[in-house]
């Protein structure tokens, strides 16, 4: 199956983050799938393309697609945009993985099959309505939390 995990973590970069996300992505593609990762550049890092998997200690076994423009407006909605536009022309992924609320709902707009991970409870205003917009229909979002507390948190704020 072809997966696209879009993140918005800095690549390559020692936070916690990014090192998950790349070894995320190996761990999808040692279950036999097809998995490219768009991830933010890190400009203040110049490691060679074939050098980050080294620095994450991870198989070159999927494609790392890294966005390179830090604008200080619509950055998220500019990249999720530019990785839909890979993702329907080249890819095309039968799954989307990702962090980040904006992302998924935009992927859900285009009927992807979304697998949102979340990591916290603070919603801004404008992040509640789409979380409420994106678990309705006949496309919902599947959530994962990654705690037990988090989720039944969420859940009494969305009850599902």
């Amino acid at each position: 199956m072809n997966i696209a995990y879009i993140s918005n973590s800095l690549i390559p970069s020692d936070k916690a983050n990014s090192i998950n996300v790349m070894k995320m992505a190996e761990s999808f593609s040692n279950h036999g799938h097809s998995v490219i990762l768009f991830g933010h550049k890190n400009k203040s890092i110049h490691d060679k393309k074939g050098k980050i998997y080294q620095r994450y200690g991870v198989k070159n076994v999927f494609k790392l697609v890294l966005w390179n423009y830090q604008l200080k407006k619509f950055n998220n909605t500019l990249f999720a945009l530019y990785s839909l536009f890979v993702n329907c022309h080249i890819f095309k992924p039968k799954l989307i993985y990702t962090r980040n609320i904006v992302i998924a709902c935009i992927y859900k707009v285009f009927k992807y099959r979304v697998f949102l991970e979340l990591h916290s409870d603070h919603f801004r205003n404008i992040d509640k309505y789409m979380l409420k917009y994106c678990l309705k229909g006949n496309y919902p979002l599947q959530l994962i939390f990654i705690s037990r507390r988090l989720k039944e948190i969420v859940s009494g704020l969305f009850i599902f």
